[in-house]
């Protein structure tokens, strides 16, 4: 309904159209104040992070919980940039539960605004399991994960097929491992490798058949079945060896032979796995070696939904049974 010409000349009514005009442009104006001020605050915080993860101190955690929040401030969008430089440094220095708050916070301010089965809510979820199950709370990390999966499958945009879908799947599987029911995990990585290889036709050497194959490894290894994992693992490395992305020096492809040489050893062959894990040791002394790092690290940068999912789960812990091609598994298609 539109004032006439009287109502619109009545000085109440102009009154109060300028006084609605100037609260609005008030909003506007207190609205870029605060965001400055979030602005200014947050680099604030985040420049008194150390960039040399040894630096990196439980006195810092704090930080990042205070920056988490001026930077949900900061926009009305989930902070992917934010939340990879967090995983990414307090992932290598091991503050899995520090990271994990820093995910509750997101979670907390998202999860008002948005269906508990957002794309994005659900990219969250996903690595706040990947947390539980740092820390060691692999039950709780699997039903999480089990959540998370059901309801990827269920939206039209992913499905059971969706890279993202696939890498709940993936983690859930080494939840398993993890907690020690390898069968279960070992038959989940059989059916992952299977959708890879038919559903997308993938290369037997791209990278996410290849840490498929090397979780698998890890599976029948810890189910005694020695010979399959040595046969395995021995082709990872020799592909790994040979990959310009990689080589012969690189942490990946080293980790690959440290798990060799314990297939070795398993099967009595305790000379070879001796002189495997004596070549692998001399080349990680070496300065030029990328086998001196303790941890695999990806820094990817997320900016969209489609990419939301590249880091989450990308950077776990590097012991000697675990985790070697998973930072590759989510760069899959």
């Amino acid at each position: 309904m539109t004032p006439t010409d009287e109502a619109v000349d009545s000085p109440i009514v102009m009154h109060s159209l300028l006084h609605s005009h100037f609260q609005e442009g008030e909003r506007l104006e207190r609205r870029k104040l605060y965001h400055d001020i979030h602005t200014w605050l947050f680099e604030r915080l985040t420049a008194r992070i150390p960039d040399r993860i040894s630096e990196i101190t439980p006195d810092h955690d704090a930080l990042f919980l205070e920056a988490t929040t001026h930077a949900l401030a900061m926009s009305e969008e989930i902070p992917w940039k934010w939340l990879a430089r967090a995983q990414s440094i307090l992932g290598q220095a091991k503050h899995h539960l520090t990271y994990q708050s820093v995910l509750e916070i997101v979670l907390a301010a998202f999860e008002i605004r948005s269906a508990n089965n957002d794309v994005d809510i659900l990219s969250i979820r996903h690595e706040r399991a990947c947390q539980m199950g740092s820390r060691g709370l692999h039950k709780q990390a699997i039903q999480e994960l089990t959540l998370v999966f059901d309801s990827r499958n269920q939206i039209d945009e992913l499905g059971p097929l969706h890279p993202q879908t696939l890498t709940t799947r993936y983690e859930r599987a080494r939840q398993m491992g993890a907690l020690g029911h390898h069968q279960e995990a070992l038959r989940e990585f059989s059916q992952i490798q299977e959708i890879e290889s038919r559903s997308f036709a993938l290369d037997p050497e791209h990278p996410a058949c290849l840490a498929t194959r090397h979780e698998r490894a890890l599976q029948l290894s810890s189910l005694r079945r020695h010979g399959e994992a040595l046969v395995e693992l021995t082709d990872l490395h020799e592909i790994a060896k040979h990959d310009h992305e990689f080589g012969p020096v690189h942490a990946r492809t080293l980790i690959t032979r440290h798990n060799r040489a314990f297939q070795l050893g398993a099967l009595g062959r305790h000379r070879e796995a001796f002189a495997e894990l004596t070549d692998t040791f001399n080349i990680r002394k070496r300065p030029d070696s990328l086998g001196q790092i303790t941890l695999i690290h990806s820094q990817p940068k997320p900016n969209s939904r489609v990419k939301a999912d590249i880091w989450v789960g990308t950077r776990r812990p590097f012991p000697h049974s675990n985790m070697f091609w998973k930072d590759q598994l989510i760069k899959k298609y």
